[in-house]
């Protein structure tokens, strides 16, 4: 509830400390480590979204949200063919995942 507040009020520092915060009572609440990842992402800790993007693949690895998330993150991180990796994973787990598409396509052309 607080990390929501939070994300509503466009705070991710504290965003972050209720979600890490509320991972500490329940590690494995998948919402709150793809929210972590998310919140992250957006303070520049790439590193630290990637680990909390993985943390939430081993729990729900067939999720294409995440692997579209992690793209950006990895792209973030300068790892151009990983992120590319994950738009297409992301994109194999659901064919009509249009995001994923425009993601790999702006990413092939020249």
């Amino acid at each position: 509830g607080l990390a929501d507040l939070a994300y509503a009020l466009n705070d991710a520092p504290h965003e972050i400390q209720f979600l890490k915060q509320a991972l500490q009572w329940d590690p494995q609440h998948l919402h709150a480590l793809i929210s972590l990842g998310k919140a992250q992402h957006a303070q520049g800790q790439y590193q630290q979204a990637r680990q909390s993007y993985n943390k939430a693949l081993n729990q729900a690895p067939n999720n294409e949200k995440i692997y579209y998330l992690l793209g950006f993150t990895w792209e973030r991180l300068d790892k151009k063919e990983r992120a590319l990796s994950a738009f297409k994973k992301a994109l194999e787990l659901k064919p009509d995942f249009e995001e994923a598409k425009s993601a790999i396509e702006k990413r092939q052309s020249p």
